[in-house]
């Protein structure tokens, strides 16, 4: 693993972005979602539709936090790395 990940993971708090997104560990974070808050303002409220485990349509709202953006600009860059 390079430096910089090893850095940047240094005081990570797994599952730390599910929870500040209200969604469930077991399912994969959309990168929709992500990109919509990674190229968002702060302050921005972002609205986003989603299908739960058992079929209905659930509607969360987010704003757009400093931490927010940290953790979803990780998550993004983590995933092209990673595949």
């Amino acid at each position: 693993m390079a430096k910089w990940i090893k850095k940047a993971l240094s005081g990570h708090k797994p599952g730390a972005l599910h929870r500040h997104l209200k969604l469930p560990e077991s399912e994969v974070l959309p990168i929709e979602l992500l990109k919509a808050i990674k190229g968002s303002p702060l302050g921005k409220k972002l609205g986003y539709l989603y299908r739960g485990r058992s079929g209905e349509v659930i509607h969360r709202e987010y704003t757009v936090t400093p931490l927010l953006k940290k953790r979803a600009v990780l998550a993004v860059t983590l995933r092209k790395i990673g595949g």
